[in-house]
């Protein structure tokens, strides 16, 4: 190994407070290298080039294209998504992106009162727009065990011990 392996190739400007849980990467047709984040709360009032898909104060999912600059990979923000209360990691699926906004979650195990529930939605991969919202068809907050996608459809738990389970849509 060279001395460049322990360096940093790029490290992004501050995003927001708190980026939580795991980010996602996928490749779009046009071979674009894409990575996506949960970020809970505000972004950084600093934060410019996104297609932002209206207000999120209390969070969003940030997408940035993989790009090259002077040699060396860049991450440049392309959108931000609607407002999600306490985001999970997004995956993507079929050339879209499915988001879970948990509701309000406040890292006790007790549902807080007034909570919100969980919503899924289904979002454009390269624009960040929705194309599905579960809307109130869960009707209490998600736990916090994430997505999962297998044989077209997408799985996640409620803290009431609910799973849940809805189709994708294939032919996007």
């Amino acid at each position: 190994m060279d001395s460049t392996s322990n360096a940093t190739l790029y490290q992004t400007a501050r995003i927001a407070a708190e980026v939580w849980g795991g980010i996602w990467s996928w490749t779009d047709p046009e071979a674009v290298r894409w990575v996506l984040a949960p970020v809970w709360g505000p972004l950084d009032s600093n934060l410019k080039g996104s297609t932002v898909n209206g207000a999120a104060p209390n969070g969003s999912i940030i997408a940035f294209k993989v790009e090259e600059q002077s040699g060396k990979p860049v991450l440049t923000p392309a959108w931000i998504s609607r407002d999600l209360s306490s985001p999970m990691p997004p995956v993507i699926a079929s050339g879209v992106v499915f988001a879970l906004s948990a509701g309000e979650f406040n890292r006790q195990i007790q549902r807080p009162r007034g909570s919100t529930h969980a919503t899924l939605y289904a979002l454009d991969a390269t624009t960040g727009k929705e194309l599905y919202s579960s809307r109130n068809l869960v009707t209490v907050p998600a736990s916090l065990t994430g997505l999962t996608v297998a044989n077209g459809r997408i799985y996640f738990g409620a803290i009431d011990g609910t799973f849940y389970a809805f189709g994708m849509y294939m032919e996007h």
